[in-house]
């Protein structure tokens, strides 16, 4: 299979991620207005289900053609969850600041993911879903 050009693979991640984003505003209405949970609870809660979620459908869409073994999936994984708790903490930290500012949550939810957004782009295709070199 010939290798997606940059500009289509940020297609597909931008795309997969206004869908999540759409699951993580729907989580976080649910959360907080519903079950009355702290936002910044809330938001932790949704940060781990959604980041999960991005992985598996980014595999399997925006990088389909970086195939990997088992053993090679594996170590796709522990480098995307290592590289989320970064960048996780970072979004929480700015959701955190954003509501401290009294910004509703929703709002300091959408400028959370929006400030992480690129540098999880250019981060996944180069380091986690890396193209395998064979020979």
């Amino acid at each position: 299979m010939k290798g997606l050009k940059l500009l289509e693979r940020l297609f597909w991640f931008l795309l997969i991620g206004i869908f999540i984003y759409i699951l993580s505003y729907k989580l976080m209405a649910q959360f907080v207005g519903v079950y009355g949970w702290d936002e910044s609870v809330a938001k932790r809660t949704e940060a781990c289900l959604t980041y999960t979620l991005s992985f598996a459908v980014n595999s399997l869409i925006t990088w389909r053609d970086r195939k990997a073994t088992p053993k090679e999936l594996g170590k796709r994984m522990v480098k995307f969850a290592l590289i989320m708790i970064f960048l996780g903490m970072l979004s929480v930290w700015v959701f955190d600041w954003a509501t401290s500012k009294g910004l509703h949550f929703q709002l300091s939810n959408l400028i959370a993911v929006a400030s992480v957004t690129g540098i999880k782009f250019f981060v996944l295709n180069g380091v986690v879903f890396i193209k395998r070199m064979i020979g």
